[in-house]
């Protein structure tokens, strides 16, 4: 019934769906899967919904890193702030070298998972949106890499 309901075009039942989904300890494995499927959904309202949903899970894992990178590459602003806030509060990566590395490899990455981090949050200060500009300046103030990923 929630994914049900976030994927209804009425913004209120995806609003609430996405709350309900966020006060989950542990979501159904279909659920984490369904929400990275909208993360690549053509509506950008539902990958930042899909990407705001998954950042309350708080969930450490490759796939869910991986779409949040792959994401601030969006061509909607809306989605990109929403991948870089989601990146700078998945704090894991940043400590936990072996789920950056296997993040990385999730994501076809020659470097390291940090270093394409904060090169694309780099990139995303001369984003023409603002909003994009202020997340990505915040998000680099808050990402602090304790071990080289």
């Amino acid at each position: 019934a929630v994914l049900a309901a976030f994927s209804d075009s009425d913004s209120a039942r995806r609003s609430a769906a996405v709350m309900a989904i966020q006060a989950m300890n542990r979501p159904p494995r279909q659920i984490t899967r369904t929400l990275l499927e909208f993360a690549t959904n053509a509506s950008p309202t539902m990958r930042w919904q899909s990407l705001a949903a998954l950042q309350g899970l708080r969930l450490e894992q490759p796939r869910v890193l991986a779409a949040y990178v792959l994401a601030m590459n969006d061509p909607d602003p809306v989605v990109r702030a929403a991948a870089v806030q989601a990146i700078s509060q998945a704090s894991g990566w940043t400590t936990n070298a072996a789920l950056a590395e296997v993040t990385a490899r999730t994501l076809g990455l020659e470097g390291s998972l940090g270093s394409t981090i904060v090169g694309k949050l780099n990139g995303l200060l001369v984003d023409a949106e603002p909003s994009v500009r202020s997340a990505a300046r915040r998000a680099l103030t808050e990402i602090q890499i304790t071990s080289p990923n």
